[in-house]
């Protein structure tokens, strides 16, 4: 009889903290982009607060990882197995929800969970955006790191070698074989960002169209190479302006990064009031011993001398 009660209690334990993580989950807070994929840390400080807000003694004697072990037992969180065994950063992501885990979560999504104050870029942007029809070859979120430079000082010239190998980030995971990273931003150079409904579970933040666009002419490699960036600029340019496009990179004030964007629109959307106004604020360009090539770490070998740029 004691036993019979004794699993009574538990279950009615069980229930009313359930019960509670579900009033918590429902709760907007930017630790919870999604609904249905959580990291470790944020189902860890719901449950804790689920505890705390239960009335039965039993389950505030409940460490954290107790409290994630029986919601697992009740099917309502199951852990969604990551490939990461060999990586320095360990993911720990959760699906929430009855039957959540046979459901395929995109990797924005993952990405978003793992890192909720991230912003989506390079190819995962480019994927959202609808501007390339190439396999992904990996995914991206950033943070913001703090500014080298102090707000308004004038900003160092800077292009990358043609030949120098440029990082993908620090690998976080892999879903489905493909590689997802976080890599750190200059909040000079990521001034575009805006928040997607992703889907009816969650929300992510990721870089506009335009910022998109000049993304791929930052980190080509991130952005899945020179193929899937001339269709991302050639199809981008259709749904946005020349305008718009130059207006972000004129704010963003790296001087090599107009030209480059200058070639772009050249190719694909010629403007010429907007090509004009770009050799008006680029100025004389001086020869140079290191010519940028238009994609950094790709090295081409034609000039283009209108740009001075290394182009295909």
């Amino acid at each position: 009889m004691k036993r019979s009660r004794a699993k009574e209690a538990d279950a009615h334990a069980v229930t009313e903290l359930l019960d509670a993580f579900r009033k918590k989950l429902l709760k907007a807070r930017p630790s919870l982009p999604s609904s249905r994929c959580i990291s470790r840390s944020t189902l860890i400080e719901l449950a804790l607060e689920a505890r705390e807000s239960a009335s039965l003694p039993v389950l505030r004697k409940c460490s954290g990882s107790k409290l994630i072990s029986l919601m697992e037992e009740a099917a309502v969180v199951q852990p969604i197995p990551l490939e990461s065994d060999d990586f320095k950063t360990k993911a720990h992501l959760y699906s929430v929800g009855f039957g959540v885990a046979d459901i395929a979560i995109p990797p924005a999504e993952m990405l978003q969970a793992h890192v909720p104050n991230g912003i989506a870029c390079y190819f995962t942007a480019i994927e959202l955006h609808g501007l390339s029809t190439q396999p992904s070859p990996q995914y991206h979120i950033a943070t913001l790191r703090t500014p080298k430079t102090k707000l308004g000082a004038p900003r160092p010239r800077t292009h990358a070698s043609a030949d120098r190998p440029l990082p993908l980030g620090v690998l976080q995971f892999c879903t489905g074989g493909i590689p997802c990273y976080l890599t750190q931003r200059d909040p000079a150079n990521l001034i575009g960002v805006q928040r997607r409904q992703l889907n009816p579970y969650c929300v992510v933040r990721l870089t506009t169209l335009e910022q998109t666009l000049l993304d791929c002419l930052h980190r080509p490699q991130s952005a899945g190479g020179a193929a899937v960036i001339f269709e991302a600029w050639e199809q981008g340019l259709k749904r946005t302006t020349p305008k718009k496009v130059m207006q972000l990179a004129e704010k963003i004030g790296d001087e090599v990064l107009l030209r480059r964007a200058s070639f772009m629109i050249e190719r694909f959307a010629p403007d010429a009031h907007v090509l004009d106004e770009a050799k008006r604020l680029i100025g004389q360009i001086e020869p140079e011993r290191d010519i940028p090539s238009l994609l950094p770490g790709i090295a081409f070998r034609h000039v283009d001398s209108v740009w001075g740029l290394r182009t295909p």
